[in-house]
């Protein structure tokens, strides 16, 4: 009584003083309204006294009359009658968003009823566990707790409809998980019964959500009631009674996108339905078992999720929108995921094909209904139309076999950035590049499950292969459609677009091909390596030259591959940046040539030389003649990286460094031919020739190469051709001197410094003879 005596005198107070400045207000205002009356009358009283024949000076005193009136102008710019109003308390502008006001009114009371809900569950579950009530009583208890909760919603909606919203979705919660343990775990209520109330709570709930208009109430009505499944935990066994009762609640989602499309809500039932099929599926699913449930409930899911979207989307006529696109898209992936795993158990998948073509009926459904409805975003008919493309290019070689994902990638893939950049929607290029590094991961894990596991492919016909082809064309297609329709309208992101067509697409495109073919070469000679068992009394052996022909056919291939893309450099593609990439590739590959692919024929010639295993396997003379195979690939490949050296794209510098890194590897080359000479033609003594090669032979050979190459420098005028040979020649000197003299005869001492000393007099003479040539003109 006290609080409110003194309450009362303050507002008292407060109107007695806004009355003293009402009063104040109100004087000022009278004394002004008679001061321009007064005024109002003046100009004439002036005009009688003031000389009448002097027109001019009556005019002028006339006009004069505004610096008089000018007076209660200004005050009545001071605006006093603005001020006229309460005093500042009543005036306060609204305050902007308060942290504190929307934690206190809307966060609490959402947590504040989840932890009601959970309170009630753990109480429930503790009495359970301790008998202190019986089954009837519990659930009895728990419908009590909900038809109060409602009935404190009801009464609080007059005035604080926020907060009852909430209590009633925590009383619809309450409800809900009630009857499914009333049903699923004590068996009180029969099936029929059962349903018939959850459909009674579902059409309750969307019919409080849509006179409330507040997302809270399906969120915590019927997003809550999917925590069930984790209250009554694994035991009860019920999966389809589980999946029938998300089913309910689904439906009552989808009946409410009829009228109200709320983000939050759809994205969290999306979710969660998802979810726990998901994780019931790897976990707990077993085909012979629960086959039929998966199949109709993940088609339940699915349709109910697509119809939730579609339905919204033909009703308000609104955008396709990001977050809707995504939406839509992951719906249709899970959903044909977890249908090919089911149909792939039946009948060796028998029926994947099929399944495949009804999700492209189910979509092209959709796509017609929009495509008739010519107020819809027509985004939305290409994206349909999109996955229904999709969905019939993978359906045959998903017949065939199950690496069905990587082809929905890849289809994907091409299909998105193609209606994108015809029909001019960015969003769908942007989506297409999204798609492409699951479906290299995809492709990366099909190689992993077919090349590195003991399985028998036929080579380049088996559908790993023809799925990396189907990735490669889709790039490749990407690429070639960039070209063909480059882009012109200004509300692309121009740069960011280009850029990923231009770099990192060519160069994914660029591995995927090159491995697609390694693969299977490499696939081919591993499978041969093991099918060249001979089981001995102790072990088992292999013809371990297959491994040697497996890495060299390999190197013939990368050298061959490289070529073809030092072609494309140098006739299509003529950028600086793909001329290096290409010719340092090309560069690391004659390496591993010279080093890898010579050790492999030096192998092989040894094994044939000495019949190694001979007994047990094949080795002809296609162990000699194969390094001139070899040797082919590599000449072309080098013949490519001259090409590339003389390109204007590339610096100077390198026109003058890549002949002499091009003789390096012909002088590699040539050593290791004469070493297989030698040793061919003395087949006897192998140890023996192969060191004279390296100590006499390799000494003659380079002299004789440094003598070419000055001479045809100096007939050349190139002294950057030159200066190599004067430092090779410095080599075999060297070479010479400290290691072919030990170990040596003497007669081939005596050849290996006559030999070069002749070289260096000729190189000598040609230098004193040539002279005046090469100092006038020399580059």
């Amino acid at each position: 009584m006290e609080e409110k005596a003194a309450s009362l005198s303050k507002k008292i107070s407060i109107l007695s003083k806004d009355l003293e400045w009402y009063r104040t207000e109100l004087n000022a205002l009278q004394k002004q309204v008679e001061l321009l009356k007064h005024e109002k009358y003046q100009p004439t009283v002036q005009q009688d006294t003031v000389q009448p024949r002097k027109e001019k000076v009556e005019v002028i005193e006339i006009r004069k009359e505004p610096l008089v009136v000018k007076i209660p102008e200004s005050v009545i710019v001071s605006k006093p009658q603005q001020t006229v109003t309460p005093p500042s308390q009543t005036q306060k502008p609204k305050p902007s968003f308060s942290l504190e006001e929307y934690i206190g009114g809307n966060i609490i009371n959402k947590i504040g009823i989840a932890i009601l809900i959970i309170g009630i569950a753990i109480g429930v579950k503790y009495a359970s566990d301790a008998g202190l009530i019986s089954p009837l009583t519990r659930i009895v208890f728990g419908y009590l707790a909900g038809a109060g909760i409602l009935t404190t919603a009801v009464k609080l909606k007059k005035k604080y409809e926020g907060f009852s919203a909430v209590i009633l979705s925590g009383g619809m919660a309450t409800l809900y998980f009630t009857t499914l343990f009333a049903y699923s775990r004590y068996g009180l209520i029969p099936q029929a019964v059962a349903f018939t109330v959850m459909i009674i709570f579902t059409a309750f709930t969307v019919f409080a959500a849509t006179v409330y208009n507040r997302q809270e109430i399906g969120i915590f009505g019927l997003v809550g009631a999917y925590g069930v499944p984790f209250l009554l935990g694994g035991g009860s066994g019920r999966v389809g009674n589980l999946f029938s009762y998300m089913t309910i609640i689904n439906i009552g989602i989808l009946v409410l996108s009829f009228k109200k499309y709320w983000n939050i809500l759809n994205y969290v039932t999306f979710s969660l339905s998802w979810i726990i099929f998901c994780i019931w599926f790897f976990l707990e699913y077993n085909s012979a078992q629960h086959q039929t449930i998966a199949i109709v409930f993940s088609s339940c899911f699915f349709i109910i999720f697509y119809l939730d979207f579609m339905v919204y989307k033909i009703i308000s006529k609104e955008n396709l929108n990001a977050k809707d696109l995504v939406l839509l898209l992951l719906n249709s992936f899970v959903y044909f995921s977890i249908g090919c795993v089911i149909f792939n158990r039946i009948n060796d998948g028998i029926y994947l094909g099929l399944f495949t073509l009804a999700n492209a009926v189910i979509h092209l459904f959709f796509s017609y209904a929009v495509y008739k409805d010519k107020k819809i975003d027509r985004k939305l008919f290409y994206l349909l139309m999109g996955l229904v493309i999709c969905f019939v290019t993978i359906a045959i070689p998903i017949q065939i076999n199950g690496n069905w994902v990587t082809l929905f990638w890849a289809a994907e893939i091409f299909v998105l950035f193609w209606v994108g950049r015809i029909k001019k929607v960015e969003f769908y290029e942007w989506l297409a590049f999204t798609m492409l590094l699951p479906g290299v991961f995809s492709l990366i894990q099909d190689w992993v499950n077919a090349y590195f596991k003991i399985k028998t492919l036929h080579p380049f016909f088996n559908i790993t292969f023809l799925t990396s082809l189907m990735m490669v064309c889709s790039l490749a297609g990407v690429i070639f459609l960039n070209k063909k329709k480059p882009l012109h309208s200004e509300g692309y992101s121009r740069f960011a677009l280009s850029r990923i067509v231009n770099y990192p697409i060519p160069i994914v495109l660029f591995l995927i091909t090159y491995f697609t073919f390694y693969y299977e070469i490499s696939h081919f000679w591993l499978q041969r390596y093991r099918s060249s068992s001979v089981a001995l009394d102790t072990y088992t052996l292999f013809d371990e030259d297959l491994l040697q022909f497996r890495r060299l056919w390999l190197l013939n291939y990368t050298a061959l591959f490289m070529s073809a893309f030092s072609f494309l450099s140098i006739r299509k593609i003529k950028y600086s940046s793909v001329a290096w990439s290409s010719l340092c590739l090309a560069t690391l590959t004659v390496t591993l040539i010279l080093s890898l692919g010579l050790s492999d024929l030096s192998t092989l010639r040894s094994h044939y030389l000495s019949g190694y295993n001979s007994e047990y396997f094949y080795q002809g003379k296609w162990y000699i003649y194969f390094r001139y195979v070899c040797f082919t690939f590599l000449s072309v490949l080098m013949y490519h990286m001259y090409l590339l050296s003389k390109m204007d794209l590339l610096n100077k510098s390198v026109l003058k460094i890549s002949p002499a890194a091009l003789n390096l590897f012909i002088l590699i080359a040539l050593s290791s031919e004469l070493t297989n000479i030698m040793v061919i033609n003395h087949s006897k003594d192998v140890v023996r020739y192969e060191m004279l090669s390296h100590k006499v032979g390799y000494t003659v050979l380079w002299g004789i190469y440094s003598l070419s190459m000055i001479a045809f420098g100096i007939w050349k005028k190139k002294k950057w051709i030159r200066i190599p040979a004067i430092v090779l020649f410095g080599i075999a000197l060297i070479k010479l001197l400290i290691y072919d003299i030990s170990g040596l005869a003497t007669g081939y001492k005596v050849i290996a410094f006559v030999a070069l000393g002749v070289l260096l007099l000729i190189v000598s003479f040609l230098y004193q003879k040539f002279k005046n040539i090469i100092l006038s003109s020399d580059e």
